[in-house]
């Protein structure tokens, strides 16, 4: 690694750092901190070497690790190192930073990947010439390595934040931090809707994705982080691709500040914790308590998402509501069949996507597809290299007919009811029917339209083409398709907020306008089936109806009654 690289092009959009530290195993002591430094008002509390090198992460050669540790964003660049038996084959160094938030989700550490590894690898070739990392850093900081120490003390005094002298107590910095995540909340989607990157280190990338790899089970995940749900990712090392999907789902569970501004409740945002473990079970249990304390569950002000390699929180039901268990996928999966996530709540029960959700998933699909994958690329086979290794997210499909595999696997199944009215249709009338269907693939077509197409001029970012990075295929427009999600999500959400909110405020001005004298005969507000229809819902669903009362009563404060889909000929309801 040469010198020019650490001061090459782009040093200036570098975020200053506010600590920079070096984490080693010794093979006595275990995780433990070799270099370190840091701000004034940021103290070292013995948990940040455990954060750098979580639970399993030997078991990959490198990767990256995002966190948050004491309101700052945090990286690490990891290295495992083969080392001889006497070293216990344990040799491995993360090279780790923290930077201010800045009022987002991770603020822009992402920008320091790239250098953090290079030092990182500096240091493993250094442990090659030495034997090991506890030699190099024996006797703490001062036996450094002459070269690793010059690269650490210059990269820190480059990029080092300059302290503010009225910033210097701890309650300052938590100040700092408070108005920080209040500036994110007001900026709304403005930062993951403006994704100018060509770095693969931003997690960002993971957004697209997720459509492939999710698949339909995508939108009752996105409601779950809608309602604010405390979300579990447990997987296996390596763990960027899981911090890339804690971000992606935060983003596309955000609310536009426009519609925000008009709900009573509260709309923070869905904290990204990141990378957590053993070590943040105190933070987690304090959440879980406050859950227990309040009146009202439902009405919590916020959850969480965080991803872990430390099966030890997986039997911790009582730390989250929504558990995602990517750990044994795609092992034992079929190479022809895609491997889909299981999602459970804290009590086990699946997760599974509506009929509806079904119909909506492959209607975006292609639409992404025909949008943003190029013409003349031919699908290959899927059967050709898959192995049971492949990584969790993989690249963005060809282009081709969307097939959901094992689709009966991941949907809920027909109600009867559904079944009964197609019967008794089909016998008499199938022109309603089709009138039926056609309703509902008008309003998806519509919300698909203005998220490829949003209304913006014509240097729209949406409208610009540029070759990706990290995609296969080379001329897809990867920024473009992740933009093109987002906007889906943002509009959906605006769609599903605006109509309940409607459905509120009718029901209060009726209230209102009887002044007590006449009560109303029904005690809530109501939700019409069209209603639920509208929302890109499954008026025949009992998980959309469940999720419409929760959504409601924490964003509103109100009750909400939703109108049972029966089957209906002539306008005359028969069931």
């Amino acid at each position: 690694m040469s010198a020019a690289h650490l001061d090459g092009e782009g040093e200036a959009l570098l975020p200053p750092l506010s600590a920079l530290f070096v984490v080693y195993f010794d093979k006595k002591r275990g995780n433990t901190i070799g270099w370190y430094r840091s701000i004034s008002t940021l103290k070292e509390e013995g948990v940040l070497e455990y954060k750098a090198i979580p639970s399993g992460l030997h078991t990959v050669e490198r990767d990256i690790v995002y966190f948050i540790h004491q309101g700052y964003a945090g990286l690490s660049a990891f290295e495992n190192v083969p080392a001889s038996e006497a070293e216990r084959s344990a040799s491995f160094v993360a090279v780790g930073a923290l930077t201010e938030l800045g009022g987002s989700r991770l603020g822009k550490i992402w920008l320091h990947a790239s250098r953090l590894k290079d030092i990182a690898d500096r240091l493993r070739q250094d442990v090659n010439a030495t034997s090991s990392f506890t030699s190099i850093f024996s006797n703490a900081q001062e036996g450094t390595s002459v070269v690793a120490r010059t690269l650490l003390e210059n990269y820190w005094e480059r990029h080092k934040k300059e302290e503010d002298p009225q910033m210097e107590s701890s309650q300052a910095q938590k100040e700092s931090y408070s108005r920080s995540v209040s500036q994110r909340r007001k900026r709304g989607l403005s930062e993951p809707l403006n994704i100018h990157v060509p770095s693969d280190n931003h997690p960002a990338r993971a957004i697209g994705l997720l459509v492939h790899n999710f698949g339909p089970l995508l939108f009752p995940l996105y409601r779950a982080a809608l309602l604010r749900k405390r979300i579990l990712i447990i997987a296996q090392p390596p763990l960027q691709q899981l911090c890339n999907l804690v971000y992606a789902l935060s983003v596309l569970g955000s609310i536009p500040s426009l519609v925000a501004e008009h709900m009573p409740g509260s709309s923070d945002d869905l904290m990204p914790m990141f990378t957590i473990g053993i070590y943040d079970i105190p933070v987690l249990q304090s959440m879980a308590e406050l859950r227990i304390a309040n009146e009202s569950p439902r009405s919590m002000k916020s959850g969480y998402i965080g991803c872990t390699s430390d099966q030890v929180l997986a039997v911790k039901n009582d730390l989250y509501d929504i558990k995602i268990d990517l750990s044994t996928s795609p092992q034992g999966s079929s190479e022809a069949q895609q491997s889909w996530p299981s999602i459970s709540t804290s009590s086990g029960a699946q997760i599974l996507a509506t009929q509806r959700d079904l119909r909506r998933y492959k209607l975006l699909r292609q639409g992404l597809d025909d949008n943003f994958l190029p013409e003349s690329v031919e699908a290959p086979d899927e059967r050709d290299d898959e192995t049971d290794t492949r990584p969790l997210l993989a690249e963005t499909p060809w282009k081709k007919d969307v097939v959901v595999d094992n689709e009966q696997t991941i949907t809920e199944p027909t109600p009867w009811i559904s079944i009964a009215y197609d019967s008794f249709l089909w016998w008499a009338s199938a022109g309603e029917r089709s009138a039926e269907s056609e309703q509902e693939q008008e309003l998806d077509n519509n919300l698909l339209a203005s998220a490829l197409h949003p209304r913006a001029g014509p240097e729209s970012p949406m409208t610009m083409r540029r070759a990706p990075s990290n995609l296969a295929g080379g001329e897809q427009d990867s920024e473009a398709y992740e933009m093109a999600v987002v906007a889906y999500f943002r509009e959906m959400t605006t769609q599903i907020l605006t109509i309940l909110g409607d459905a509120v405020a009718g029901f209060d001005s009726i209230t209102d306008s009887r002044n007590g004298d006449d009560p109303s005969t029904t005690s809530a507000a109501c939700v019409t089936k069209y209603d639920v229809l509208r929302m890109g819902l499954d008026p025949r669903s009992d998980a959309d109806h469940e999720f419409i009362h929760d959504l409601v009563l924490r964003y509103f404060q109100k009750e909400v009654e939703v109108e049972t889909s029966g089957v209906e000929c002539c306008g005359v309801r028969i069931l």
